[in-house]
């Protein structure tokens, strides 16, 4: 890995937009140095950086800025050895230890909608947390009560097909899922749609009010367990969907600022 291959690779792709978009909290489990060369290359010294092991952190994130969660560890740290995470054994070790990763991570998914990209889920320490949070939102006793925060939309993006027992596996986890949808094409169509949202951001609440079938029956999906087939977004609906993200999420932020 060459930082300047990097930016020599990725200049003028639409991934580049995703730097000046309200994207604020990153993960990988990555420990190369991609995503802080490429998206994280700030000038100003508002984006944080967090490797594990985590001890002590004290930080307080500014306006605008940006947080990149390097929950396997990092190459560039003092001692590389200590921070990633390879082994069985540093998979437990990250479990036992890594408290500040684990906590911010289960917020995460509790607090935030969540984009798999480029991931298959597969991870261990990732599989435990989001169990955590699905059953602690099960046990909290039914769809009755329940908040929006509680069970906020998650989803995945595959560049390739995927196989059924894959997309069984998604449903229970109440993630919605893209199947052959190239990278590029994904952050193309979210700044395709951001756009839009930017423009007629003050007339999201009148917009949901109209349609309200529609965001009723999309997060619904999510509230329970159905086929796995219907947790599928085909390629006519993508950037609606999109677009109901942003919209869901602007009314969430709008009706919490309230209370």
């Amino acid at each position: 890995y060459r930082k300047e291959e990097a930016l020599k690779e990725t200049k003028d792709k639409n991934l580049l937009k995703m730097k000046s978009r309200p994207f604020g909290l990153w993960v990988t489990t990555n420990y190369d140095t991609f995503i802080e060369d490429v998206i994280f290359s700030d000038e100003f010294g508002r984006d944080v950086v967090i490797d594990r092991p985590v001890r002590n952190i004290d930080f307080k994130p500014t306006p605008n800025g940006r947080l990149l969660l390097k929950i396997h560890g990092s190459i560039r740290t003092v001692d590389p050895e200590a921070s990633i995470v390879i082994t069985e054994d540093d998979y437990h070790r990250f479990l036992r230890q890594d408290k500040y990763l684990t906590n911010k991570l289960y917020t995460l998914f509790c607090e935030r909608t969540v984009v798999f990209l480029g991931y298959s889920l597969s991870d261990h320490n990732i599989q435990f947390i989001y169990n955590e949070v699905l059953f602690d939102q099960k046990r909290g006793g039914g769809d009755r009560g329940r908040s929006f925060a509680q069970v906020r939309p998650a989803f995945f993006i595959s560049r390739g097909k995927i196989d059924h027992a894959t997309t069984t596996y998604y449903s229970h986890k109440r993630i919605k899922y893209i199947a052959e949808y190239e990278l590029e094409n994904f952050f193309a169509d979210v700044e395709t749609v951001f756009g839009g949202f930017e423009r007629s951001r003050l007339d999201i609440e009148k917009r949901i009010a109209a349609g309200n079938g529609r965001y009723e029956s999309l997060f619904g999906d999510l509230m329970k367990r159905p086929e796995a087939d219907l947790m599928k977004i085909g390629s006519e609906s993508r950037q609606s969907v999109i677009s109901f993200v942003y919209d869901f999420i602007e009314v969430y932020v709008l009706s919490r600022d309230a209370a």
